[in-house]
C-alpha cells in the first residue's frame, strides 16, 4: 500500500512480476523496466517480456511507470476468465499508470501496452500508454473493454483499443489517436459493438482510408446510450454513412472537412452559437469521415463547426485535444448539418 519497488528484468522472456493467480496494487509506485527479448526455448510456444503477468490484475491505488522494449512484449497482461478467473480492472481510487512499448512484432505476435484474454474494466485512474513499432497496439482485450471513469490517453502505432467483443465509453474521457491502423476497433459484429454512454471518446487516426476513428465494420452498430461525447475522424470503410437505430441523442456523419490540421481548434455549437465540445488533433489528419455527438445535439437540430488558432482558456477540462466547458465560438466556418 505504500513504498517504492522499482525492477528492471534483461532476460528473454523475463517478467517484471508475475503470479498465476492475482495481483493487487493498492498503493506506492511500482516502477518496471523489461529490456529483454523473446524467448525461443520453446518453439513452438514462445515467451515474450512483460511487465506484470498474471490471472487477475486489480489496481486499486498507487503509481505504475513501465517501459517494455522488447518484441511482441507486454505492459500488463492479465489471463482467461474461463480457464483461470482472469479479470483486469483499474478502479476509481487508482493513479497514474504509464506504459511505453518500443519493442517491434515478432513473427505473427505484435507488442501490446495492456493485453487482456478476459474484460477489461476501468472505473477511474489516468492511464498513458505508448507504442511506437509496426503491430504496437495500446489496450486489447479477448472479451470486452468498459470505460466507466477516469481519464485515459492511447497514442498508439496500431490500434489504440482493440477487442473481439463490444468497447464501452461509459464514463471518463478517453482519447485515442494511432498513427498507422485504427484509433477504436471492435470486432463484435453486432449492434453496440462501440457504445457511447455517459463517457467521451475522442478517436482519430493519421493513415487515411480504410483505417478509422471509431471501427466496428459497420456504421450501424455504434450505439449512443447516453449523453456523452464521441469524436472519430480519419478514413472509412464503406460508401454509406449508417444510421444509429435508438441514439438517445443528436449525431452526424460528416465528409467535410477532407483534412483537420494542427494547432487549429475546432468548436462543434448549436443554433444558438451554445459550444458544445472543443477538439484539437496533435497531427494532421486526412478525414473522409466523422462522426460526431454531444450532450445538447437533437435529431433534426441545426449544427456548425468553426475553427480557430486561439486555444481555449476558460476550459473546465483540456485533456490532450478535448476542451469541455469552454465558451470559445471558433472564427472560421468549417461546416454545418443537420444532426440526425
Amino acid at each position: 500500500k505504500s513504498g517504492t519497488l522499482s525492477l528492471t528484468t534483461t532476460a528473454n522472456g523475463a517478467k517484471g512480476l508475475k503470479s498465476d493467480s492475482t495481483i493487487v496494487d493498492d498503493g506506492g509506485t511500482i516502477t518496471i523496466n523489461a529490456k529483454g527479448g523473446v524467448d525461443t526455448s520453446d518453439a513452438e510456444d514462445p515467451s515474450y517480456v512483460a511487465g506484470i503477468a498474471c490471472s487477475k490484475f486489480v489496481q486499486n491505488g498507487g503509481v505504475i511507470a513501465m517501459t517494455i522494449q522488447g518484441s511482441s512484449g507486454r505492459g500488463i497482461k492479465a489471463d482467461d476468465v474461463e480457464t483461470n478467473g482472469g479479470e483486469l480492472t483499474i478502479t476509481n481510487g487508482a493513479t497514474p499508470t504509464t506504459i511505453s512499448q518500443t519493442g517491434g512484432t515478432y513473427s505473427s505476435s505484435s507488442a501490446k501496452g495492456i493485453k487482456a484474454i478476459c474484460a477489461v474494466t476501468i472505473y477511474g485512474g489516468e492511464t498513458t500508454v505508448n507504442t511506437t513499432k509496426s503491430g504496437g497496439e495500446g489496450l486489447e482485450s479477448k472479451t470486452s473493454v468498459d470505460i466507466r471513469g477516469g481519464r485515459h490517453y492511447l497514442k498508439c502505432y496500431d490500434d489504440c483499443i482493440n477487442s473481439t467483443g463490444k468497447v464501452y465509453f461509459n464514463g471518463g474521457i478517453t482519447v485515442c489517436y494511432s498513427t498507422g491502423n485504427d484509433a477504436v476497433d471492435s470486432n463484435a459484429g453486432t449492434a453496440g459493438a462501440i457504445t457511447i454512454g455517459n463517457g467521451t471518446i475522442f478517436a482519430y487516426m493519421t493513415k487515411g482510408d480504410p483505417d478509422e476513428g471509431l471501427d466496428c465494420d459497420n456504421n450501424n452498430y455504434i450505439q449512443i446510450t447516453g449523453t456523452g461525447i464521441g469524436i472519430s475522424a480519419g478514413g472509412k470503410q464503406s460508401s454509406t454513412s449508417g444510421t444509429i437505430s435508438g441514439a438517445k441523442q443528436g449525431y452526424a456523419f460528416l465528409t467535410k472537412p477532407t483534412s483537420y490540421a494542427t494547432k487549429t481548434y475546432y468548436t462543434l455549437a448549436d443554433a444558438e452559437g451554445n459550444n458544445l465540445v472543443t477538439y484539437s488533433f496533435e497531427a494532421t489528419v486526412k478525414n473522409s469521415l466523422s462522426f460526431i455527438t454531444a450532450a445538447g445535439m437533437t435529431s433534426k437540430g441545426s449544427y456548425t463547426i468553426k475553427s480557430s488558432t486561439v486555444e481555449p482558456t476558460d476550459a473546465t477540462t483540456a485533456f490532450h485535444g478535448l476542451y469541455l466547458g469552454s465558451s470559445a465560438a471558433g472564427t472560421t466556418s468549417v461546416t454545418n448539418f443537420t444532426a440526425k
